[in-house]
This record gives structure tokens, C-alpha cells and sequence, in this order.
């Protein structure tokens, strides 16, 4: 069980020899409710963010080369 304060963060992180300081955050869910998943369109333009509860979920379409920062 999570605790009220739990929250859950999807970071960007570049590969190719850049140390771990350098995440970008590009989410975070502080809804106790919700969980996030993480995938990728077959063209590889985008990341398909997830979030969902017992009863309901919502996706969103971050472009890959420049995710944001988005709220819920």
C-alpha cells in the first residue's frame, strides 16, 4: 500500500555516457490512486504516457526529442 505521500516520477534520461544527475523529470503523479507506465509508438515520435487507477486511465503523447514537464 502506498502512503499518502508516495508519488510516482518518470524521468528523461539521455544515454551515451551522461551521468544520472542529468534526469529530466517530465512527470510526476502524486495521486495515491494512480500508477504510470511508460512506453513508445512503433515510429518512435512519441512516448505514451499512462495513467491509471481501478477506474479509469488516461494516456498521453509526449513528443520524444522534447518531452515536458505536464501536471495533471
Amino acid at each position: 500500500m502506498k502512503s499518502k505521500s508516495a508519488s510516482i516520477k518518470l524521468f528523461r534520461h539521455t544515454l551515451l555516457g551522461n551521468p544520472h544527475t542529468d534526469y529530466v523529470l517530465v512527470y510526476e503523479e502524486t495521486d495515491e490512486r494512480f500508477n504510470i507506465g511508460a512506453g513508445r509508438t512503433r515510429d518512435r515520435k512519441y512516448i505514451v504516457l499512462e495513467s491509471a487507477s481501478h477506474t479509469t486511465s488516461d494516456e498521453r503523447f509526449l513528443p520524444r526529442d522534447k518531452p515536458r514537464l505536464i501536471s495533471r
